[in-house]
């Protein structure tokens, strides 16, 4: 499959909700596959993945949010540890491993997503 192919396919698959479809946009759109680089859409699907459930964006969300890279505007490590808990939680044993090579507590759980009600 080309390029150009790919990117209209995970474009695809990202708008009617899909997670992977989301990551692989992303990627793609990072990297400048298919299509220019652009970080302000790579960041905005990276995050849909992430909001999704996808262990490797919500990793990957937490590796730019530590390092302020990837269109992050600043560096944020709660936000960072936030993610890497949520996928430690969810199975990503490298994340689960950047918890603890960053000394931050793997098992304490995520706080709620900004987009959950917090509670009263």
């Amino acid at each position: 499959m080309a390029d150009a192919d790919a990117l209209r396919t995970y474009e695809e698959h990202a708008a009617k909700g899909d997670a992977r479809g989301a990551y692989n946009l992303s990627v793609c759109l990072a990297r400048g596959v298919g299509t220019a680089p652009d970080r302000t859409r790579a960041l905005r699907y990276l995050r849909a993945a992430a909001d999704g459930g996808l262990p490797e964006a919500m990793a990957q969300l937490a590796y730019l949010y530590w390092t302020g890279r990837g269109g992050i505007e600043r560096r944020d490590e709660a936000e960072a540890a936030k993610w890497w808990r949520a996928a430690a939680a969810a199975g990503d044993a490298d994340a689960a491993a950047q918890l603890r090579r960053r000394g931050l507590d793997a098992s304490a759980p995520p706080p709620p997503s900004s987009t959950e009600a917090a509670p009263d």
